[in-house]
């Protein structure tokens, strides 16, 4: 079984408005949750090992998500600005 944890920058792209960010960071959130039920329930001692590793994965972008939250907010908002001007 393969886990793909979406990247920093592939949720960065889709981020274009104040309301996109705080979905993306929502997003993220329920990713880790998911992943953390999912290594519960699961039996297999390597799948475990496989889901906690991509747990780390989806917390560290999570971590990226809400620390660069207000530069990515300020970008969103100069980028209106210049494309409003």
């Amino acid at each position: 079984m393969k886990i793909v944890v979406p990247s920093f920058d592939q949720r960065r792209k889709q981020i274009d408005s104040k309301k996109a960010l705080d979905c993306e960071l929502s997003k993220a959130e329920q990713y880790v949750s998911k992943l953390r039920k999912r290594a519960k329930k699961t039996q297999s001692l390597p799948e475990k090992i496989e889901i906690g590793k991509r747990i780390k994965e989806a917390e560290r972008v999570l971590k990226r998500l809400k620390t660069d939250y207000f530069e990515i907010e300020a970008a969103i908002s100069n980028k209106h600005k210049c494309g409003a001007a």
